[in-house]
């Protein structure tokens, strides 16, 4: 995501390079400049800042917005956010609505695939450009299948021609190009045959069918060769005497051999596999279907242990090859990744999920005053909000450092009494320090947040660590009267998300909830999720 503009109320430049600066370069520049880097597109949704300053007290009128947005139609988001520092001038309310959104564009389906031939290296580079002038971007093995991005004229053209280069998108959804010398026309996988020869150990491939010729090659009792034949054809000739098949070597060497020394190959029933690990330095996408032909709905990182929702003693065979393997990720998202870029998670998964607290929905989902700084820092902006028969979340922000004796803390009863639900993000520090802090102060971070809520006043978290115990405290929502509390234990639970444990807890008492969305802090329900995520402190609004 991207900001809008926060060029100072006393700066000379312009409106229309203010909109310039920021959005083509800043924000789509910048963009595209890690999108080659990565090797692959992800969406970006742009978020606008009517304002000059970052108490929304300096805001742009109706002309000046006008600019950035006519700036910002040039790229055809299919979505984009206002961002409300204060309040958002209800002139620009019809300008934002009159925003014509780009369309959603599905993929492409390629009209031309390859197959990589390196059987000497095992792989082919991918480069940015169409020569060795720059280093590679990515590396695809021996008989990976890759979409051409050019011409069905142009692909035919270059296959297999010294000195031409193609540009391709890889299972991985890295384009780039590679040297078209080592690429072959891709088939649909023929009919596996397996080699029945105990007695002598191998089979002979001939270069013809029969035995006028000397053989090309031998394969060893027990390989797996692929027929090239149709399937009909292939089906009469297996174990039939005098019959010979048209086969590819596991070494990429095509030739015939004696169909009386072969039998279907039958897949044999491996190990379970019931989890398997990301093996991609840029991470791997999550596809709805097998393929690439449609867009992505979710990317995961290197690493990243994923459940296998298919059968898990068929996962064997599809590891490291251009298969298409079911799996869960840890954000719960499921879907399809390519097998060329998983390896199997040696170590068992032993994470428990974590079940939703049953909690009842209500009347507000609003946030206001994003990232107002510290709870104790920020201008008092109650009075933005009142007459809007609105209640909802505040959120701000405080740095806790890695020393778990300080005495940083926050009374945010002023807010709570005023019917707001209160957020309060933990972060170690700033730049340079780092929003987190190097992986081994994360327990002392962890203890940091614990020693915040326990010097803060009447609020509801979900504690520090996977072994601690909080006690919660709530106030009755939007009841200025009402002083009371009640309380109760949150007990830590294993959790989904990776790097840390959450603990949620429910008060007794509520009148103002939003819907139950597991990302989305619940008014009236304690929500923190463990370092080295982030850390949240909740009140009910």
């Amino acid at each position: 995501m991207s900001y809008g503009t926060y060029f100072g109320p006393e700066s000379t430049v312009p409106p229309d390079q203010q909109a310039q600066r920021v959005i083509d370069e800043w924000t789509y520049g910048h963009y595209e400049y890690w999108v080659r880097r990565w090797g692959y597109r992800p969406p970006l949704y742009p978020v606008l800042g009517p304002y000059h300053d970052e108490y929304g007290l300096a805001r742009m009128d109706p002309d000046e917005f006008h600019v950035w947005l006519d700036r910002l139609a040039a790229y055809g988001p299919t979505f984009f956010s206002v961002f409300t520092t204060g309040a958002i001038n209800d002139d620009l309310l019809p300008l934002i609505r009159a925003f014509s959104l780009g369309e959603v564009r599905g993929a492409v389906s390629p009209r031309v695939q390859v197959e990589v031939v390196s059987p000497a290296l095992g792989y082919l580079n991918v480069r940015p450009v169409p020569s060795t002038a720059q280093p590679p971007i990515a590396q695809v093995d021996h008989g990976a299948v890759l979409d051409v991005l050019e011409s069905e004229e142009d692909a035919l053209a270059k296959v297999g021609q010294d000195g031409q280069w193609l540009r391709i998108r890889t299972p991985a959804d890295v384009e780039g190009y590679v040297a078209a010398w080592y690429v072959r026309l891709h088939e649909e996988a023929g009919i596996q045959l397996e080699v029945v020869s105990p007695v002598l150990g191998f089979l002979n491939v001939r270069p013809v069918p029969s035995t006028a010729q000397p053989p090309v090659t031998r394969v060893d009792d027990g390989a797996v060769l692929e027929a090239l034949e149709p399937e009909e054809d292939v089906l009469a000739k297996v174990g039939q005497d005098g019959q010979w098949l048209h086969i590819r070597t596991p070494d990429d060497i095509e030739g015939y051999v004696a169909a009386w020394y072969v039998v279907l190959y039958e897949e044999p029933g491996g190990e379970s596999i019931p989890h398997v690990t990301v093996h991609s330095t840029i991470g791997l996408n999550v596809r709805r279907t097998p393929g690439t032909d449609i867009a992505p709905i979710w990317h995961v990182g290197d690493g990243t242990v994923l459940e296998v929702r298919e059968d898990p003693k068929k996962v064997a065979d599809k590891i490291g090859k251009d298969r298409w393997l079911k799996i869960r990720a840890p954000s719960l998202h499921e879907g399809y990744v390519n097998g060329l870029y998983v390896r199997a998670q040696q170590l068992a998964d032993k994470r428990q999920p974590v079940d939703d607290a049953s909690l009842p929905q209500g009347e507000c989902a609003w946030i206001f005053g994003i990232h107002g700084a510290t709870a104790d820092g920020t201008g008092d902006f109650r009075h933005l909000f009142g007459g809007q028969d609105r209640t909802g979340w505040v959120l701000f922000t405080q740095t806790v450092g890695t020393d778990p004796h300080h005495g940083s803390g926050h009374d945010v009863t002023r807010w709570s009494n005023s019917g707001y639900g209160v957020i309060i993000r933990l972060n170690h520090d700033y730049e340079p320090g780092g929003t987190l802090p190097v992986r081994a102060k994360y327990a002392d971070f962890a203890r940091a947040c614990a020693r915040y809520v326990q010097n803060s006043t009447e609020v509801v978290t979900s504690g520090s660590s996977a072994t601690s115990r909080t006690t919660c405290a709530s106030i009755p929502a939007g009841r200025k009267t009402r002083s009371s509390t009640s309380r109760r234990r949150c007990t830590p639970r294993p959790s989904t998300w990776r790097g840390g444990a959450s603990r949620r807890c429910s008060p007794r008492r509520s009148s103002c909830l939003a819907p139950s969305i597991p990302t989305t802090p619940i008014p009236g329900s304690c929500w923190a999720i463990g370092a080295p995520v982030h850390w949240s402190i909740s009140r009910r609004c």
